[in-house]
């Protein structure tokens, strides 16, 4: 029994490696940018939108910076200001 038991988990153990290294589907970069801008409008303050554009800076700098220039009202993080008044 015990070694029924011990294959089991070495089988789980071992499709929970292969569908570790499936690679994520590939977007264009207009669906990343849209899905990105998405993640960001999400947040609800400067401080999840700011810890969200901090981890999307270091991931793809490229497309952070894209985002930040192209909705620059929107990513202003630390503003006194709503966005609406802006």
């Amino acid at each position: 029994m015990t070694s029924q038991v011990s294959v089991s988990v070495a089988k789980n153990a071992a499709s929970t490696k292969i569908l570790a290294k499936v690679p994520p589907p590939a977007f264009s970069q207009a669906t990343h940018r849209a899905r990105c801008l998405a993640q960001l409008r999400s947040k609800h303050n400067g401080l999840e939108k700011y810890i969200y554009l901090n981890g999307l800076k270091d991931r793809d700098p490229t497309l952070f910076y894209t985002l930040v220039y192209d909705h620059m009202r929107e990513s202003l993080v630390f503003s006194h200001l709503h966005p609406h008044e802006l």
